[in-house]
This record gives structure tokens, sequence and C-alpha cells, in this order.
């Protein structure tokens, strides 16, 4: 544009005679006095009153909280985000914002230190929105604290998906024994493949390492009188199949599923389990 149009009041760029420029800075992100740079959730964009492009939560009923987060920072992690009205129920009613400041700074890859209490809320809003970045750090905060506590249970790890974690967890079981009572009150439909597996490989090579194909036609270790020998013959061709090898992913997880909704139940009446 030409000097002398901006100058001509007719064109109506002058206010009284003086000519006014507007601007302003979009910070994106900050450095903390940590030295953690992370992503400033506290200001709105310039255009977001156009564009309406930002999740937002303006209410000054919840600890003065002002949120204002780009909608593609968060559809590019979760499809959950997509829809504006899932979010507000979960995060905004009765819950600490410094919470939910956290989870959404963890889910743009973000290490942050988190409290304890805090990481069992982040495991379950993770896990209801499938946000893989948020999983992965709770899953790595249990992983890095194994050895403080065992504040994360098998039950919690199969809920929440935690594979790295359970391998884990299953080197303190003591025995098939011991694995079996903890198995006896977890839901074995609920369970994934990866962890039925990784359970399944316990009891063959560690809670039942005596176990070989032949171990039901041989009078060793002798099967308790109360299971027929049909249910015998079941278990044993269970056995065969695994102790191959076969490489089939839906053969696996076929075994898995028989042996975790059978076998494990009977170890402890074999004599020869740990």
């Amino acid at each position: 544009m030409k000097l002398d149009e901006l100058l001509d009041e007719t064109n109506g760029w002058l206010s009284d005679g003086t000519l006014s420029i507007e601007y302003g800075f979009c910070v994106e992100s900050m450095e903390g006095l940590d030295g953690i740079w992370k992503f400033n959730f506290h200001d709105k964009l310039s255009d977001w009153d156009e564009k309406k492009n930002m999740i937002t939560n303006e209410n000054c009923e919840n600890d003065g909280l002002q949120l204002y987060i780009h909608k593609q920072l968060l559809e590019s992690h979760s499809s959950f985000f997509k829809n504006e009205s899932n979010i507000s129920p979960y995060f905004w009613f009765g819950t600490n914002p410094e919470e939910i400041i956290e989870f959404f700074q963890i889910s743009q890859g973000v290490r942050i230190e988190v409290f304890f209490k805090a990481h069992y809320i982040h495991d379950e809003r993770a896990e209801k929105f499938n946000v893989l970045n948020v999983r992965r750090s709770c899953e790595r905060f249990w992983i890095e604290r194994e050895s403080v506590a065992h504040l994360c249970t098998l039950g919690t790890a199969s809920h929440f998906h935690y594979n790295r974690y359970l391998a884990l967890l299953l080197k303190r079981v003591e025995s098939g024994k011991r694995l079996a009572a903890i198995l006896k009150d977890m839901d074995v439909e609920e369970m994934s493949s990866e962890f039925m597996k990784q359970c399944t490989k316990y009891f063959l090579h560690k809670g039942c390492v005596n176990f070989r194909p032949r171990f039901f036609t041989t009078s060793t270790y002798p099967v308790p009188e109360r299971f027929s020998e049909y249910y015998c013959r079941i278990i044993q061709d269970i056995l065969q199949v695994a102790h191959r090898g076969i490489k089939n992913h839906n053969i696996e997880i076929a075994i898995s599923k028989l042996l975790m909704n059978s076998s494990f139940k009977i170890l402890s009446g074999f004599t020869n389990v740990g």
C-alpha cells in the first residue's frame, strides 16, 4: 500500500490524524526455573476468536485456570479430542488445574517430574483418551521406581497394558504357585494377548520348568485324580504346540488363552511346580 493512501483520511486508516499500529507477541513455549521448556497453554492465539481452533477453559471458579490449547496439538495424539464435548466431563469439573496442565504437557512429550498421586490420575486419563505419550511416561515412571516400592501391581499393569513393567513384576514372583494365586483374582478376558503370553512364558519356563510333552504319559509326575483324562490330553496338546515354539501369532494367542483360563488353576496340584 502506498504511503499517500495511508495518509488519506477518507480511506479510514487515520484516527484524528494519527496512524496507529497494534502488535503483540505470541509466546508458544517458556523455559522454567528447572530448565525444562514447556508449552504455553495459558494464552490464546490472536486469531482464536475468528478460527475457533483452540480447546479452551475459561472457568474462573476452577482456581482461576485459563486454559487454551490448539486442537491440532491434541488431535495429533488421539482422535478422542476431535470432539471437544468429550473433554469437559473428564477434565474441568472438580479437577486440580495443575494436573490438567501436567497431562497436556506430557502428551506433547515434555518430561516433567510428577508426584506419585498425580501419576495414578494420569494413568486413568491416558488409558481413557489413548494418549500414547502419557501412557509411556506413566509406565516409565513405574519402571524407574520399581526398586523403591511395589506401587503398581500385576492387575494395574494388566489394566493399563504396561507390558514392559509387567516383565519386571514377573521377576518378583517367587513361583508358579504364587503367580497362579495372583491370576485367580484377575479377569482373564480383560487381559491383553501380550500380557497372557508373558504369563504363559513364565509358567512354561519358570513355574513349570519340568513340563514336557511326555508329562501325561509318565508316572514320574502323577496327575491329580480329580482331572479327567480328556482334560489332560487337551493340556498336553497345548504344551506340545508351545514346546515346539510355533511362531504363528494366532496360535500363540490361543495357547495363552487356554493356559490362562485353565492350566494355571491346576498348577498347585502338580508336584513339580516351583
